[in-house]
């Protein structure tokens, strides 16, 4: 008998734990949704200013001119 035969069922067993306990913890609680943060979906949808840094050098001059 090889190694891996004797290893199959170890495998298993840790193939049925990953994938069985979240399933059991999904299954025991359906009524439960997602967590809700505490900001409104309104400031969640307004963009933000992003700060824009331009830097001259002479590689980013022979850039612009080639454009």
């Amino acid at each position: 008998m090889s190694w891996f035969w004797l290893d199959v069922p170890l495998m298993a067993l840790f193939f049925l734990a990953t994938a069985g306990i979240p399933m059991w913890l999904v299954l025991r609680h359906p009524e439960t949704g997602p967590a809700r943060t505490s900001r409104s979906t309104r400031l969640d949808a307004t963009p933000q200013s992003v700060p824009v840094v331009v830097m001259s050098s002479a590689a980013a001059d022979r850039e612009l001119i080639r454009a």
